[in-house]
């Protein structure tokens, strides 16, 4: 129980600095937060640190072109583009970078019930991104019903694929 609200706590502490380091121009601080959740997680899953490691590497790619996907369509507009705007701002990879240990921390009840897995994605992925739109970081489409469900349904199809990954990687 202390471990998953620990993981809960860094995790919630690395969506706010990498929200607000994006809106307000300092997209590393999420960056340094995020790199501290996973340090802390990697402690706490001693034994697994080789698989814990693949899977959030797993997750951060699957970030990468989920929020490629996102921005390409014009769904979302990050407010500090990166040099490439091909690709997502660091502080956007530092967030999944972070969620990279919720799978077998804090969401690892989750495990074995995909469907429950895609019900959460639908509705927590949408309601993320339009928070991180209100803090100031994003902006959502203007088609703004249109964009959270396709948000919605990206969430709906990538969070059980990451329980499933971290299943396996757990074998």
């Amino acid at each position: 129980m202390a471990k998953a609200l620990l993981n809960f706590v860094l995790f919630q502490a690395s969506w706010f600095a990498a929200v607000l380091g994006g809106a307000h121009g300092w997209p590393w601080t999420g960056s340094l937060v995020a790199v501290l959740a996973v340090r802390v997680h990697l402690v706490m899953f001693e034994g697994n640190r080789k698989r814990e490691l693949q899977l959030i590497a797993f997750i951060v790619l699957l970030g990468l072109v989920v929020e490629s996907l996102l921005m390409q369509s014009g769904v979302i507009v990050y407010r500090s583009p990166e040099p490439v705007a091909v690709f997502p701002p660091v502080w956007i990879l530092a967030m999944w970078l972070a969620f990279g240990t919720l799978p077998n921390g804090v969401l690892g009840w989750l495990h074995g019930r995909l469907w429950l897995a895609a019900v959460f994605g639908a509705v927590s992925g949408p309601l993320t991104y339009q928070a991180g739109a209100a803090l100031g970081a994003a902006q959502v489409s203007e088609n703004m019903l249109g964009a959270l469900g396709f948000i919605g349904l990206v969430w709906a199809l990538a969070f059980p694929l990451i329980l499933r990954v971290a299943a396996v990687s757990k074998q």
